[in-house]
């Protein structure tokens, strides 16, 4: 059985940026849970509201997240999130509880 893939993502928007940030987000998880992979694709904004957004993804298989990364939405949003990001942080993790 293939194990799924845990990603954690930090964003760090320039400041007045947060807005059209949050706006690329949403256009990449509508299309993101549109695929047969994706199992689960939240997005949050730290608080008090700042400009660090954190999106939570959970992909069905390796297999699932390197389609994902050839999707022209995908590739796309990479496009549009780089001028509006001082940083971003992509992290594999495994959940502790299981």
């Amino acid at each position: 059985m293939t194990k799924h893939i845990d990603l954690i993502v930090t964003l760090q928007a320039h400041d007045g940026s947060e807005q059209a940030l949050k706006e690329v987000l949403d256009d990449l998880q509508k299309d993101s849970l549109s695929e047969d992979g994706c199992l689960h694709y939240r997005i949050a904004q730290t608080v008090p509201p700042s400009n660090v957004m954190l999106l939570q993804e959970r992909w069905a298989s390796t297999e699932a997240h390197k389609y994902h990364e050839s999707t022209p939405h995908f590739i796309s949003g990479v496009e549009r999130i780089s001028p509006l990001c001082l940083t971003v942080e992509i992290q594999q993790v495994n959940w502790a509880d299981g």
